[in-house]
C-alpha cells in the first residue's frame, strides 16, 4: 500500500490540474447562468446564508464525451468551491446536471419554468461515514435545488480556490 501512495499523490495532482486548466474555459454566448444562495451544490453548512453558487450551462461547449448529446456544466460558490462536468436537457424544460471535483460528485434532476430552477439533487463524497462497527461507506447528501435564472454578465468571475467544502 505504501508503494501506491506517490502514485496516488501524483493522478490527484495531475487530476486537479487538468481540473484548474478547464475550468479557465469563458462563458460564451447563450450560456444559461443561475444564483441561488445557500451552499448549493456542495452540501451543507453552519451558515450558509452568506453563501452564494452560481451554475453556468454552456450549450456550445460539448463536454469530454463526445459520444453523447452532453454540454459543459460549471459550478461555483462564494467560498471557492468549483465543480465542473457535464449538462443535458430534456424536453421543454427539464435538465440533468451531473458535476464533480476530485473529491465529491453531484447529480442534479432539475426543470425551469419561468425563469426558477428547481429540482432534486444527490451527492457523494470521500469523507467515510460509519455505516456500523466494522464498516465505513462514502458519505452521501441529497437536498432540494431552488435557483434563479441570472443574466451571465451579473455572474462574478471564479473566486480564488478555498478548497472544496462539503
Amino acid at each position: 500500500m505504501r508503494t501506491l501512495a506517490p502514485a496516488l499523490l501524483a493522478l490527484a495532482v495531475t487530476a486537479a490540474c487538468v481540473h484548474v486548466q478547464r475550468l479557465a474555459s469563458p462563458r460564451t454566448a447563450g450560456s444559461l447562468c443561475f444564483v441561488s444562495t445557500g451552499v448549493w451544490p456542495f452540501g451543507d453548512s453552519t451558515d450558509s446564508s452568506r453563501i452564494v453558487s452560481w451554475m453556468i450551462l454552456d450549450p456550445r461547449i460539448k463536454s469530454h464525451d463526445d459520444s453523447s448529446k452532453s454540454y459543459y456544466a460549471l459550478v461555483y460558490d462564494s467560498l471557492g468551491n468549483t465543480q465542473q462536468g457535464n449538462w443535458s436537457g430534456f424536453g421543454r424544460d427539464s435538465l440533468w446536471v451531473d458535476v464533480n471535483d476530485p473529491f465529491t460528485a453531484q447529480t442534479l434532476r432539475l426543470q425551469l419554468r419561468d425563469s426558477l430552477l428547481r429540482g432534486r439533487a444527490h451527492g457523494t463524497t470521500d469523507q467515510l461515514v460509519q455505516v456500523d462497527s466494522n464498516t465505513f461507506a462514502a458519505g452521501t447528501y441529497d437536498w432540494i435545488v431552488i435557483g434563479k435564472q441570472t443574466p451571465c454578465p451579473s455572474v462574478p468571475s471564479l473566486p480564488k480556490p478555498g478548497g472544496n467544502a462539503a
